[in-house]
């Protein structure tokens, strides 16, 4: 099987790394609700999760056929 949606998945990684900077720039501030800017990491996060079910799943219906 070859690799699938690289660009896709290096674009959702790039939005969770910066969810976890912007987390960790609010972190260091000490003030909790600065953290709140980091949860746009959930998005990137999410979307590699579905990224990777998709994928699963093609793969058990290939081996399934």
């Amino acid at each position: 099987m070859c690799v699938q949606y690289p660009v896709t998945a290096s674009a959702l990684g790039m939005v969770y790394l910066l969810g976890r900077l912007l987390y960790f720039e609010g972190y260091s501030t000490g003030v909790p609700d600065n953290r709140m800017r980091g949860a746009i990491g959930y998005i990137g996060l999410l979307g590699l999760f579905g990224i990777c079910v998709t994928v699963g799943v093609r793969a058990a219906r290939a081996l399934l056929q």
